[in-house]
This record gives structure tokens, C-alpha cells and sequence, in this order.
């Protein structure tokens, strides 16, 4: 278990060890570093994501007359699928560069 250290007094810098846990407090603003997937690729995800979402949208408009109808029209499984399609678009070679690009 990670978490970030803020250096309060809720939060000491310390490691806490248990029999089947470790938990170990970061520095503030070492999580790009730690989690590379940060630096970049969610981003990247949601946005395309987004306009998927959009265009799938548009193209449900002219089969509606109105918004509620629209609503109706998108599932949570449309939701899954364009999230699907978007993740299996990111290359293996970017994620790869991330990780290496961070030394991990």
C-alpha cells in the first residue's frame, strides 16, 4: 500500500509494517514517477474517450426526436465498449516508454 506523504501531522513520514501489509509514505509530487500511466495516458484515454462518446452521440441524434430519448438510447455497456476501444488503441511501445523514461 502506497500513499502520499503530505508531511502533516496526520500523515508522518514513516513505513508501517504488519504481517501481510507495508505501508510506505511518499514525498508529495512523486506520483508521476512512481505510477507513470500518470504522466500522460489517462489523459490521452479520456480524451478520446470523450470524443468517441461524441461522436457515437451525433450519430444517435438523427434516430431521436429528443434529448431524453438520446439518454435512453446510451447504455452503460456503450459506456464499456468505447472505454474498450479506446484502451486497446494505446500502444504497447508508449506504455513501455513511460515506464523506461521513468526508470522503473
Amino acid at each position: 500500500m502506497y500513499a502520499k506523504n503530505e508531511g502533516t501531522k496526520n500523515h508522518p513520514k514513516c513505513v508501517i509494517t504488519f504481517s501481510n501489509v507495508k505501508a510506505v509514505f511518499f514525498p508529495p509530487n512523486t506520483t508521476s514517477h512512481l505510477q507513470p500511466m500518470d504522466a500522460g495516458i489517462i489523459q490521452n484515454v479520456k480524451l478520446v474517450y470523450k470524443m468517441s462518446m461524441l461522436r457515437s452521440i451525433l450519430v444517435a441524434m438523427d434516430d431521436c426526436n429528443t434529448a431524453s430519448e438520446l439518454t435512453k438510447n446510451i447504455t452503460i455497456l456503450d459506456a464499456i465498449h468505447w472505454l474498450e476501444n479506446v484502451w486497446m488503441r494505446v500502444e504497447e511501445a508508449t506504455i513501455s516508454k513511460l515506464y523506461l523514461k521513468e526508470g522503473l
